[in-house]
């Protein structure tokens, strides 16, 4: 069974801020979900859905990533981060940059507003970048989940790249070929590139710990590696080179071998496990998302068979293949290892000196499980009901979906806010430690 170094860990001062800012997004997004709800009738290419589209992919995903990396990319290399001073510039340049972003596209503000927001992200993530690829050169022993966050960590820059390039593509239009298939390109590296590879590496580190499995990422999550690359290498050649969607279907087809393989790999993690009769729903939630994850195949493989003439049901299956990503497979390892990860990174911070002194309470006590499972079951009822209410175009369905997954927010952050502030309360080896350093 693998062990983490949390001695290598950066202060929490550093991580903290994304994971309280990505949760209080999630509910903003949920809420804007719910009030622009008509807008999942419609075309994706539109104010509202590319408002909540680039709020949850940055301001939620990427930014509880970007904090969640952080802790975890110097435990899981054994190194110390490369600078600290760097992640928390991180921060103050995302967290703008997605507003001015967002807020632009929410009144389709084509302008100073909308570029300043894009290049902020952009520098945001050239700090994230050099930071990851500089810790990571201190481990002199590259395992394949070192090599999955580093090179999910490029195929991010690339992403924002091309998303700055297409913020001021809008207003001077300089791309050859119109700008919706620029725009799918833009989405596609950073699904599969940057969620799919750095979720797929930190898991195949997190699953095997908190399984208690023996079981080590090998053969089959290299093979999941090596399958995405190849898949969005020739993805992006075709693109570029031969300016061509026809190959597309078998770059998808291609990436999903690299999923499958992956399952494979956390099948037998799973049966290798100790914990596995005794999971806790977090962790129940996590194998959840890894079921999800096939979903997006699905739908992606009924927008490749369907006919050219077909346009408005493309349109449809476009829109619901994105939330079965970002608000389905990406948001679900979400809900699942934050409250594996937050309340231990709380815990090492309040309890690391009183271990083996004296009764302290464990990480799982720092939050609320049954609240835990509450967000569970609203998340999957309101994700399905979303889902299918944009495939089928009703309303009503879409309506009370966005209700479930706003109620799901509200878990989440009661939860969150559970875990940050908790205090030690009763225990006197901490006061005679307290006492001693007043002296």
């Amino acid at each position: 069974m693998m062990s983490l170094g949390t001695q290598k860990a950066p202060s929490p001062s550093v991580v903290l801020p994304y994971y309280i800012t990505a949760s209080i997004v999630f509910f903003i997004l949920t809420l804007l979900m719910l009030l622009s709800s008509g807008s999942f009738l419609g075309h994706y290419f539109q104010p509202h859905i590319l408002t909540i589209t680039h709020l949850a992919a940055l301001g939620w995903g990427t930014m509880i990533i970007f904090g969640a990396s952080h802790q975890l990319l110097p435990v899981v290399m054994e190194v110390h981060l490369f600078s600290e001073k760097l992640a928390k510039w991180c921060y103050i340049l995302l967290l703008p940059g997605v507003v001015f972003l967002t807020a632009s596209f929410w009144f389709f503000a084509v302008g100073w507003t909308l570029e300043l927001g894009a290049l902020l992200i952009l520098s945001s993530i050239v700090l994230y970048v050099i930071n990851v690829y500089r810790t990571a050169k201190q481990n002199e022993k590259w395992t394949i989940t070192s090599e999955c966050i580093v090179t999910a960590s490029w195929w991010l820059l690339l992403t924002a790249i091309l998303g700055t390039l297409l913020v001021f593509n809008l207003r001077y239009a300089f791309f050859p070929k119109d700008h919706l298939y620029y725009l799918k390109i833009h989405a596609h590296l950073g699904m599969a590139g940057w969620f799919l590879l750095m979720i797929m590496g930190v898991a195949s580190r997190l699953i095997p710990m908190f399984l208690l499995s023996h079981h080590e990422p090998g053969k089959a999550v290299r093979v999941a590696y090596y399958c995405i690359n190849i898949a969005l290498i020739g993805f992006l050649i075709m693109a570029f080179l031969f300016n061509t969607e026809k190959y597309w279907p078998v770059f998808a087809l291609t990436i999903l071998a690299g999923v499958i393989s992956y399952a494979i790999f956390v099948k037998r993690t799973f049966d290798k496990g100790v914990r596995t009769k005794k999971m806790d729903v977090p962790m129940k939630v996590t194998l959840t998302a890894i079921g999800i994850m096939f979903i997006p195949f699905i739908l992606l493989l009924v927008i490749a068979l369907l006919p050219d003439s077909a346009a408005s049901t493309d349109v449809t299956f476009s829109l619901a293949y994105g939330i079965s990503i970002i608000g389905g497979f990406i948001t679900a390892i979400i809900l699942g290892q934050t409250f594996k990860t937050l309340p231990f990174i709380v815990w090492m911070n309040r309890y690391k000196k009183l271990i083996g002194k004296t009764k302290i309470p464990l990480p799982r006590d720092l939050y609320e499980e049954k609240l835990v499972r509450y967000q569970f079951y609203a998340y999957i009822t309101g994700y399905i009901l979303l889902l299918a209410g944009v495939l089928t175009h009703s309303h009503w369905m879409i309506t009370i979906g966005c209700i479930g997954l706003l109620f799901t927010a509200v878990c989440y952050n009661v939860n969150v806010f559970i875990a940050v502030t908790h205090k030690i309360r009763n225990i006197p080896e901490l006061k005679k430690t307290a006492d001693g350093v007043r002296n």
